[in-house]
């Protein structure tokens, strides 16, 4: 497909949505799967679902207290909050508030120093990286001193409880950090903390990289896979965790949606057939078959 007809589809898909067609939460899908860009913008829009719709008033609320515009101590009276969601914003803001106490000489959240600064729902895009089609709103960029180097945190919130989603390597959370620092910052940057807090399945990731290594996943992974979206947009590579949330493969229009099924089974079962069962680390097995559940789960979606 000639790029400028990609260009045109992705205006008229942010026209319809008024979000990003290539935004950080769909990065991986993005980067695993070049021909979803193109299927997945000819795809329905489709509506929110209820739980989509739950997890934004839980994003929404978190920023009001964060941003001092509701306190903790008003949720019970808001009236469209079940005792879940309170649980659930309180859990972010108590790890807003315990990150804080990591900086130098912290003060009460809700004032900044010279040691940290909070922004909340942070807009931005990775035009100084060399790509600004790609954009979005970060939850919440956190940057503080910790002995008297800079530390840039970048926090993710996740309300969903059907499927549990990771700090390490997530390129969701990477997007976001290449939207909240510069390829060449004025002050050097110590780390970069990626954390995903999924507070319905009680998880709290933190995955510490350098500058140096945002830099060469954005030159590396992201600019060599995302030039595939364009130039080999009818290959496809499918499986679990990309086409669970295709917007092409739920509205069936991709033919290979049905053998990511078979594709994860096979790469469990062929890893099993490699070790002795009882040489396999319990860690490993358990993602195994949290592996095999979620390929179960997803046939019967597409069945």
């Amino acid at each position: 497909m000639d790029p400028k007809e990609v260009t045109r589809l992705m205006q008229e898909r942010e026209a319809q949505t008024g979000h990003a067609a290539v935004s950080p939460s769909q990065l991986y899908r993005l980067l695993e799967c070049p021909g979803s860009l193109i299927l997945g913008l000819q795809a329905p829009v489709e509506p929110p679902s209820q739980y989509a719709m739950d997890g934004t008033l839980q994003h929404d609320v978190v920023a009001e207290i964060l941003n001092g515009e509701t306190s903790k101590d008003e949720l019970e009276h808001l009236g469209v909050l079940d005792d879940k969601m309170i649980q659930n914003i309180l859990t972010c803001v108590d790890f807003i508030n315990r990150t804080i106490r990591r900086f130098d000489s912290p003060d009460e959240p809700g004032f900044e120093n010279v040691n940290w600064s909070l922004a909340v729902e942070v807009k931005g895009n990775l035009s100084r990286w060399g790509f600004p089609s790609i954009y979005g709103s970060s939850d919440v960029i956190l940057k503080g001193r910790i002995d008297g180097k800079l530390h840039v945190f970048v926090i993710d919130w996740k309300f969903g409880s059907g499927v549990p989603v990771f700090a390490e390597e997530n390129d969701q959370g990477l997007g976001y950090a290449g939207m909240a620092v510069k390829p060449n910052e004025d002050e050097p940057i110590e780390a970069i903390h990626i954390c995903i807090i999924q507070p319905p399945l009680s998880y709290e990731g933190e995955w510490v990289i350098s500058h140096d290594e945002l830099a060469d996943w954005i030159l590396g992974r992201l600019s060599t896979n995302l030039a595939k979206c364009f130039e080999t947009p009818d290959v496809f590579n499918p499986g679990i965790k990309q086409c669970k949330f295709c917007p092409a493969g739920r509205a069936m229009m991709c033919e290979y949606k049905h053998l990511a099924v078979q594709k994860e089974a096979e790469n469990v079962f062929a890893h099993l057939a490699e070790k002795e069962l009882k040489a396999i680390p319990i860690e490993e097995l358990i993602h195994m078959f949290d592996q095999l559940e979620l390929a179960v789960k997803y046939r019967s979606e597409i069945a």
